[in-house]
């Protein structure tokens, strides 16, 4: 009877045993994690950075945006997470991010629904990119060779206003000559007048004298 019992107790404890073998692990896998970070909290890069990668321990799904960037020039930045596998998260920076600390906050959901937040900082010892393309842009200005244009422009705008002088003084001969003839035809006229008057006259009178005999 006492060997009995003590199988059953160890029969039960082995089964318990089993037990807690299968279901612990999925216990300790309920909650997703931060596992890695590139650059890893507190380092110090001597590059500008243009991508940060974060990974988690197993797939999750973002809350919001997911994550938040603080740049070292205080602007709080929300990157475009690209993921293949909802595991491994990379933000992009255009342009790269340099010249002091950058502090990254995610928050993101587990399987389980857990949401899981946290943060890490680093240091980008680099300087910020200046941008040369501006410089070089300044001395190909336009304006000294548009200045030198208009000049040659107004010149040519005068030389039409010399052609149009000549054409008053050839007019004013031409309106001489009309005035004359109109003089002759006013004294043909009165001359053609005159001579129907006088035949007239004449006629009158012949008239008058048959009639008188």
């Amino acid at each position: 009877m006492a060997s009995g019992r003590s199988l059953r107790h160890l029969i039960g404890l082995l089964a318990s045993l089993l037990l807690c073998s299968v279901v612990a692990p999925g216990i300790v896998r309920a909650h997703a994690g931060l596992d890695y970070s590139l650059p890893t909290d507190g380092a110090s890069v001597g590059t500008p950075i243009d991508e940060i990668t974060v990974a988690f321990t197993e797939p999750v799904t973002l809350v919001g945006n997911g994550f938040a960037v603080l740049d070292p020039q205080n602007n709080e930045l929300e990157p475009f997470a690209v993921t293949d596998d909802d595991i491994v998260f990379r933000l992009q920076f255009d342009p790269p991010l340099a010249g002091g600390t950058v502090a990254v906050k995610y928050e993101v959901r587990s399987e389980d629904g857990h949401v899981i937040d946290g943060n890490f900082v680093f240091v980008v010892d680099a300087p910020v990119p200046t941008t040369a393309p501006p410089t070089t842009a300044t001395p190909t200005t336009a304006s000294p060779t548009s200045s030198t244009i208009p000049p040659s422009t107004s010149s040519t705008t005068t030389a039409p206003a010399t052609t149009t002088a000549p054409t008053t003084a050839v007019t004013s001969p031409a309106a001489t000559t009309p005035s004359g003839g109109d003089d002759g035809s006013a004294n043909s006229v009165v001359i053609l007048i005159a001579v129907a008057v006088a035949l007239a006259a004449g006629g009158f009178l012949l008239v008058r004298s048959r009639t008188a005999t």
